[in-house]
């Protein structure tokens, strides 16, 4: 669960908003350029993911569009 496992889905109220941050590292060999950052949640005892909705254009799947990244030399 969100904010370090102590904010179960289970108690979020409509419309709320989280701030969850996490560190990305990547691998020296990542390749520059522009990429498209998505998240998402899945229910750990299936570990399947679950479904979202929102804003069109930002969804895929069972994905979240958050941010663009730039991944420079």
């Amino acid at each position: 669960p969100p904010l370090d496992n102590d904010y179960p889905s289970s108690f979020w109220g409509v419309g709320e908003t989280l701030v969850d941050q996490h560190r990305l590292q990547l691998k020296d060999s990542a390749i520059p350029g522009s990429y498209r950052l998505f998240v998402g949640l899945y229910d750990p005892k299936t570990e399947q993911r679950l479904p979202i909705s929102g804003s069109e254009g930002k969804l895929k799947g069972s994905r979240a569009f958050v941010t663009p990244i730039e991944i420079r030399e």
